[in-house]
């Protein structure tokens, strides 16, 4: 597996670059082994053009600020008619207008630490950005009608039943709408393969459109 991303010389501006670690580690058993016994990760810099035109050999320095790891621990359950992505503040202007640091700032300090903290830290706000599309499978008559999932997998049985409150927050973009027979199911599954849902499913139109509920 290689990834090649050009960089212009003379280029002054920072950029960002992102690989989708789940995309490949889905897509080639022998690539999800790398990952699985990783040792190094290494950054090759390689000319366009070899050799290097020019009476002289190339010189110059690349900055490199962080190099790090993150995922949500999100699962993808249908494939074939979800796709999920992590989306910061700085890649989305519609999530950097609505995000969730600004519309509960109390919540999300509690979860991620005062802003002096964050700004300290350098940490950068992201959400999950879920898509559907129900072209791969036309959904049907509600008596076959199709399901998508997403799962939050836990690495160990977790302990939960002294909690008091499960909260879930859901923000649905003012450019987007959801069908009017299309419900929402919070469920929990214990480890023994048990699942407990929710009583009543979320309707479609509760969810209101450039809110969050």
């Amino acid at each position: 597996m290689n990834d090649f991303y050009s960089i212009t010389a003379g280029s002054q501006t920072w950029r960002s670059i992102s690989v989708d670690v789940n995309a490949i580690v889905e897509a080639s058993a022998a690539d999800r082994s790398v990952f699985q016994y990783a040792n190094a990760l290494r950054i090759t810099v390689r000319a366009a053009v070899s050799p290097v035109p020019g009476p002289s050999a190339a010189t110059g320095r690349i900055v490199i600020d962080k190099i790090w790891f993150s995922g949500s621990g999100i699962f993808n359950e249908s494939t074939d008619y979800l796709s999920i992505s992590d989306v910061s503040v700085d890649e989305d202007t519609e999530v950097r207008q609505n995000s969730f640091s600004q519309r509960f700032p109390g919540v999300y300090e509690e979860l991620h630490g005062s802003e002096s903290y964050r700004s300290r830290e350098d940490y950068l706000e992201r959400t999950l950005q879920v898509r559907f599309d129900s072209t791969a499978s036309p959904i049907g008559p509600p008596s076959l009608i199709d399901e998508a999932t997403l799962a939050r997998r836990f690495g160990a049985p977790a302990d939960i039943s002294f909690y008091q409150l499960f909260k879930m927050y859901l923000y649905l973009p003012a450019s987007e709408t959801i069908p009017a027979d299309i419900d929402f199911t919070l469920s929990f599954v214990s480890s023994q393969n048990e699942q407990l849902a929710t009583a009543s499913p979320i309707q479609s139109e509760d969810i209101v459109t450039g809110g969050t509920r």
